[in-house]
């Protein structure tokens, strides 16, 4: 693997893709399984960041290098040293990194586009395949194991929906100082953390009012106010104990000029808080 002219050092890896030869649980005709960024823990790459926490996720088999190009990592170290860091860069997205000079990227980008890189393409393909023929078949949408020691998706839940409220103040401050790259990050992380409940929510009964917590949030964030009132009704429904939400919500959605939204979501709480009188 190439040594910039700075001196950083740069390797292609598909230490995400599972070994062919690994025990671990079957897969559904056509995919494999791939270690990913875990969207529950709300992950930016930010200066000093711990390395992500990540999830095993399920995916078709690439037909072509350009696919292929999605689950290969980029590690970064030093010239002579052994150490090579995973920051959350994978090859399809890869941005010129803060502090490298015209020409680190140039070598760069004369690597990603050598003959010795598309061989590594096709032998990302062929794992792939292998992987896939090796596991067995079994139809697990949705199933997404955590690599951290808290596969439970309430646990995952819970922790998301902290997540999207500090991702919010980050984008924030990221549209305050026009930062759009960064904005934009940011924007990814939320969108990812929305199709984890959104897809929790389809999967998981017992958890559906958190899912639909966090799907209102996020909503919210995405500025699709019709989904910020499904989804914030529903948690109410669901959590009428957490009032706090559902009152934070409200007056998020009037500050950001929904004033509609917002008493629609206020008559659902007093409704569901009238219910709950009667019941008692």
């Amino acid at each position: 693997m190439p040594t910039l002219p700075s001196g950083k050092r740069l390797w292609l890896s598909m230490e995400s893709i599972l070994p062919p030869g690994r025990m671990f649980y079957p897969c559904r005709p056509g995919y494999f399984w791939y270690r990913d960024i875990d969207p529950a823990g709300g992950w930016l790459p930010l200066p000093g960041a711990e390395s992500p926490p990540e999830c095993w996720r399920q995916a078709r088999i690439p037909e072509n290098r350009l696919e292929a190009a999605r689950y290969v990592r980029i590690l970064c170290g030093r010239d002579g040293s052994h150490g090579r860091c995973w920051h959350g860069d994978w090859l399809i997205s890869y941005r010129r990194p803060e502090g490298f000079s015209t020409e680190d990227w140039n070598t760069c980008l004369d690597f990603f586009g050598s003959e010795r890189t598309l061989t590594f393409l096709e032998m990302v393909i062929e794992r792939c395949r292998q992987q896939s023929n090796k596991r067995g078949t079994l139809d697990l949408d949705g199933f997404e194991p955590s690599l951290g020691g808290e596969a439970g998706s309430a646990v995952r839940l819970a922790r998301a929906a902290s997540v999207v409220d500090r991702l919010d103040m980050l984008l924030d401050t990221a549209l305050m100082m026009e930062d759009e790259e960064s904005a934009a990050d940011i924007r990814e992380r939320i969108s990812e953390v929305r199709d984890f409940a959104e897809m929790t929510l389809d999967s998981y009964g017992p958890h559906r009012g958190l899912a639909h917590r966090v799907a209102a949030a996020t909503a919210l964030s995405a500025g699709e106010v019709e989904d910020v009132v499904r989804h914030g009704r529903a948690a109410t429904r669901l959590l009428p104990e957490d009032q706090d939400f559902g009152r934070s919500l409200a007056t998020r959605l009037r500050r950001k000029g929904h004033p509609d939204a917002a008493r629609a979501l206020s008559r659902e709480m007093l409704h569901g808080r009238m219910s709950e009188d009667v019941e008692n």
